[in-house]
């Protein structure tokens, strides 16, 4: 009976053993994303963009472009862009950035490199020009606004040489509702 008992056991523990078929959960996929504080602002007021990196280990450099409506919204260049000092490990010559180009047409164009460039690594301040909610018959317009990085345009560079491709991570965008009160 003892016998009988312990087979069952181990047939019970080996059960509840393999119930996930063995793997680990898959690591946490490599990001770029935007964020925004806060997601709603009046006109002519500002909110601060957040351009963010995670995930990735030894990162040195990075370019990308972010996409927004002139229509509605404006970077203002006079504020500190909030750029993230990365050059302590590397002399002069290695480091470079940021390079950062305004386009009137909507387009902010950034490129920098570092050392192991992770986290909150930039951010630009943003004024809203135009309301976003427009009067229409129907509702088939949005009453906000979106910033996204164009996922063909960034590019990321690791220490060792090797770049990572944009099938490889998760690209994140942010909306802004811009009001009249």
């Amino acid at each position: 009976m003892i016998h009988k008992k312990s087979i069952l056991f181990f047939i019970l523990l080996f059960y509840f053993g393999c119930i996930d078929n063995g793997q680990a959960p898959p690591p946490p996929f490599p990001e770029v994303s935007l964020s925004a504080s806060p997601s709603s602002i009046e006109v002519d007021s500002v909110f601060t963009l957040y351009v963010n990196v995670d995930n990735i280990k030894n990162l040195f450099a990075i370019s990308f472009e972010i996409m927004y409506d002139p229509t509605f919204l404006e970077v203002v260049s006079e504020m500190d862009s909030g750029f993230v000092e990365y050059s302590d490990a590397y002399t002069e010559d290695n480091f470079f950035g940021p390079i950062v180009y305004l386009d009137s047409l909507g387009v902010i164009s950034v490129a920098f490199s570092g050392n192991n460039i992770n986290g909150n690594i930039i951010s630009f301040t943003i004024k809203g020009i135009k309301e976003t909610a427009l009067e229409a018959e129907n509702d088939a317009i949005p009453d906000y606004t979106e910033l996204q990085l164009d996922k063909e345009k960034i590019n990321l560079l690791k220490i060792d040489g090797s770049d990572l491709k944009t099938t490889d991570f998760i690209v994140g965008s942010v909306t802004i509702t811009v009001t009249d009160e």
